[in-house]
């Protein structure tokens, strides 16, 4: 979940952002479709995000708005029955790209 990570030859990695810019690239960016390069720049700049979270700033974030109980979990899951599988992104794009694109925390007020 780091952006980091895009860069370190992971083969796992390699493949989402060759799928990435392969599926969402310019056709500059599918020449050259193993570049992360495209792919961190995609996901900061492109549907509409304005801030690109890590872990730590996430809690940070959350802590000094007021929560409490902080709890990193995955994409879709929940220790609340009702509140699993609400988030659909993973059918836009896979398992495997949501995971890595995904950050998710539950919090108590």
């Amino acid at each position: 979940r780091s952006v980091r990570r895009l860069f370190e030859g992971d083969p796992s990695i390699g493949a989402y952002v060759e799928w990435s810019n392969r599926t969402h690239g310019t056709p500059a960016e599918r020449r050259a479709p193993s570049n992360p390069a495209f792919t961190v720049n995609r996901l900061v700049r492109h549907w509409g995000h304005t801030f690109i979270y890590d872990e730590a700033t996430m809690r940070e974030a959350l802590a000094e708005a007021g929560f409490s109980r902080i709890v990193n979990v995955g994409p879709g899951e929940s220790s609340h029955p009702h509140l699993r599988g609400v988030d659909r992104h993973e059918q836009e794009i896979g398992r495997t790209a949501n995971e890595l694109e995904t950050i998710a925390f539950e919090a108590t007020a």
